[in-house]
């Protein structure tokens, strides 16, 4: 039995439209091995049936060269997975590639075949967990993460992944959600880890999020990032990660007011240092005082701008 992916569909002059599309459930299931031991008493386990679990996750992309077979259009015959698309009221596109299969799904669907054990000393019944596959979770790991990399990092919207994946667009809220949920407990801990950290870096920008105003926060170090959509640009949302108990080593900010109060010692960026003194130089150009001072102070934070910063335009 194939799962029900939503795929949107317009007609000319029409609005958009949801149809269900049964995806093509795979052909061979994969036998995971059973538990040796009951993992809690270490008790030998006895038989207690088998069930098979389908998830839909994501095929990695492949790239191969396109070869027409002769006397035959490109992608002649091939199945497309939704409806109306190639060949006007077949849902087929005249298509031949190499190999001849039918174009991949952009979610994949993969069954596995789950041993079930029962423990004669405890009593306890144990399953196999899917491989790749977080607990009670419709979504394998790969899909997963190609969803959240593609938003979070590339800053594809979930419409467009909605139209990649053909996967509604609840269904990908839901599942980021979960994501979000099961890494909750990271945050502590990389708290933790930028505490300890010689140096750390502190940023903050403007940042809209659904037609509402905020800031995004970057908390970082040369191993990690902490990112934080706050409402709010006050010094509040610096004693988060720093804490309140007196740090050592540095923090490398701007010099907005909001980083004075952190429980460590401050470190001006040098590439605002820079620019500020390359802009010193340039309002008073005639004054002999203030070129010596450009000049001898200019070399210093130089070195530690990484590419070298411009006097102008700011960014």
């Amino acid at each position: 039995m194939g799962l029900v992916v939503r795929t949107r569909v317009r007609r000319a002059g029409a609005r958009f439209r949801y149809r269900n599309v049964w995806s093509k459930p795979s052909r061979s299931v994969a036998d995971v091995p059973a538990w040796a031991r009951c993992p809690d008493c270490g008790g030998t386990l006895m038989g207690k049936g088998m069930r098979e679990r389908t998830v839909l996750d994501c095929r990695p992309v492949k790239v191969e060269r396109i070869v027409p077979g002769r006397g035959t259009a490109p992608l002649a015959g091939v199945r497309l997975p939704w409806p109306g698309y190639g060949s006007p009221g077949r849902g087929t596109a005249p298509a031949v590639a190499r190999g001849r299969g039918p174009l991949p799904w952009p979610a994949a669907v993969a069954r596995y075949r789950l041993p079930r054990r029962r423990c004669r000393r405890c009593g306890r019944t144990v399953q196999t967990a899917a491989p790749g596959v977080l607990a009670k979770s419709q979504y394998g790991n790969g899909l997963l993460t190609h969803v959240a990399v593609q938003h979070y990092l590339y800053g594809a919207t979930l419409g467009q992944l909605e139209k990649q994946t053909g996967i509604g667009y609840g269904s990908l809220v839901d599942a980021m959600h979960q994501v979000a949920g099961r890494l909750a407990a990271v945050i502590p801990r990389l708290q933790t880890a930028y505490r300890h950290a010689p140096v750390r870096h502190a940023d903050e920008t403007g940042w809209r999020r659904d037609g509402s105003g905020g800031y995004a926060w970057l908390f970082n170090t040369a191993t990690l990032s902490l990112f934080r959509l706050q409402p709010a640009r006050a010094a509040s949302v610096v004693r988060e990660p720093l804490g309140k108990r007196r740090l050592s080593g540095v923090l490398v900010v701007d010099r907005y007011g909001g980083y004075n109060r952190a429980p460590c010692r401050i470190q001006y960026c040098y590439a605002h240092l820079l620019r500020d003194v390359q802009d010193m130089g340039k309002k008073f150009p005639d004054d002999a005082e203030i070129r010596r001072f450009v000049a001898t102070l200019t070399p210093i934070p130089s070195p530690s701008c990484s590419p070298p910063i411009a006097p102008s335009p700011r960014n």
